[in-house]
């Protein structure tokens, strides 16, 4: 992609994207200016197109092969960047903010409260209270109580104690100690 020419539109993301009518794409880029510095500016970008084929030679026959000639594309001169023009978004003519007006919500003809008439509970019958009658409750017999009979233990042998005989522990031999052997750690092995 090449840089092809300035387009008319702000430099803005949601104005300066998308494609043109020749098959090139909008980007914004930031371009030098005269005095010093950049500024951003709508650029058209374009694929270069290379030159057709040459035609095939008169008289070949179809099935020769024809190699393809390499094409070296010719050198182009620098295009110079032009600088873009600083751009004024033109005035707009102020639109009049439309003053709404007052609402006034219609009267409503008043509708009559209707009266309940009033309402007499129907007397009811008296149901009458059964009676309950006495209950006696029957007489039961009386249960001898049976006494327990007197519990006298039997008498058992008295066991006599056993005295445990003396002890004494046998002596023991002493046993000497043996001394410790002093022990010298060898040198560490050099690795070889």
């Amino acid at each position: 992609m090449f840089a092809d020419a300035y387009v008319d539109v702000p430099p803005q993301p949601n104005t300066c994207r998308g494609g043109t009518p020749e098959g090139g794409e909008l980007h914004i880029v930031d371009v030098p200016l005269r005095g010093g510095g950049t500024a951003p500016a709508c650029i058209q970008y374009c694929r270069v197109g290379l030159p057709p084929p040459p035609p095939p030679a008169r008289g070949t026959p179809a099935t020769e092969t024809v190699s393809a000639t390499p094409l070296t594309e010719p050198k182009r001169s620098a295009v110079p960047t032009p600088i873009a023009t600083p751009y004024t978004e033109p005035k707009r003519k102020a639109v009049p903010t439309v003053v709404a007006q007052p609402f006034i919500e219609p009267k409503r003809a008043a509708e009559p409260t209707l009266l309940a008439s009033p309402y007499t509970e129907p007397k009811r019958m008296a149901v009458p209270t059964p009676i309950v009658t006495s209950f006696t409750e029957p007489k039961h017999e009386a249960v001898p109580t049976v006494f327990a009979q007197p519990f006298i233990e039997p008498k058992r042998p008295a066991v006599p104690t056993v005295l445990a005989s003396p002890y004494t522990e046998t002596k023991r031999k002493a046993v000497p100690t043996a001394a410790a052997q002093t022990l010298v750690e060898p040198p560490p092995r050099s690795p070889r």
